[in-house]
């Protein structure tokens, strides 16, 4: 025992049900800031502030009562690192409790590149809801795996529901023939274009041109990257030009008026 809690990568202790160290691993003792003769033999409310050793107390009264142990994540007062503790109830052969014993793990390597990854997604969602372009992704079946969040999306929803609500935006006739003409266009291998009406407010309907380009390796597609624009003002535009050269086309072709 004496082997294992000196070598154990991890802290260790085991506390009596008078809430007692009775044992203490250096390793834990240095997590928790204080020497093994200000631990062991001492209780929670001997080692701790008095508001901790509160919660401390409140949390292993439950688990000696036989409440589900679960793992436990806490930081010490004043002190930065992030803990994860393991507790189990230890029975004497009549079944009375000895006591607990608990593994404590610093995880504050991985708590701060969970904090940094989620400050990263929420810097990347900030800048694709003000983009005006959608970034999505397709398997080399066709089949959208990822499509960014737009600015007036829900917060919160998966990706099979951050896809249907954007199917619910498409022109349904639009829909199906920009399935058809994706699916079929699939073993060409070669960059896609295509576009369609989408409803980005209720009853304001505009243009999107979807662009895909796959991604190859070793002659084989494995999943295809692409865009929706918003080709809208681009669209009305171009309508407006072929009204206009209809209107000249037809003045062209009007006789002259007599003289």
């Amino acid at each position: 025992m004496e082997t294992l809690y000196a070598e154990a990568p991890v802290g260790l202790c085991f506390l009596d049900p008078q809430k007692r160290y009775l044992s203490a691993s250096a390793r834990f003792c240095r997590m928790i800031g204080a020497t093994a003769e200000a631990v062991i033999g001492k209780s929670i409310h001997e080692v701790y502030e008095q508001a901790f050793a509160s919660i401390v107390e409140q949390t292993l009264d439950g688990l000696m009562q036989g409440a589900q142990s679960a793992p436990l994540e806490h930081q010490l007062p004043g002190r930065p690192q992030t803990y994860l503790a393991y507790s189990h109830r230890v029975l004497d052969d009549s079944g009375a409790l000895l006591g607990l014993s608990i593994v404590s793990i610093d995880i504050t390597a991985r708590k701060m590149a969970e904090d940094a990854l989620r400050q990263s997604e929420a810097r990347y969602r900030h800048c694709v809801e003000l983009s005006p372009m959608v970034m999505w992704v397709a398997e080399a079946d066709g089949a959208l795996s990822y499509i960014s969040p737009l600015a007036d999306g829900p917060v919160g929803c998966s990706m099979e529901q951050r896809l249907q609500a954007w199917y619910d935006r498409m022109n349904p006739q639009d829909r199906e023939r920009a399935r058809e003409q994706w699916l079929a266009w699939l073993p060409c291998q070669q960059a896609f274009d295509n576009h369609f009406q989408i409803q980005w407010n209720p009853g304001q309907w505009g243009w999107v041109l979807s662009r895909a380009r796959p991604y190859i390796e070793e002659g084989e597609v494995i999943r295809w990257f692409g865009v929706f624009t918003d080709i809208s003002q681009t669209h009305l535009l171009e309508a407006r030009v072929e009204e206009l050269e209809a209107q000249l086309r037809k003045q062209g072709s009007s006789p002259a008026p007599a003289r």
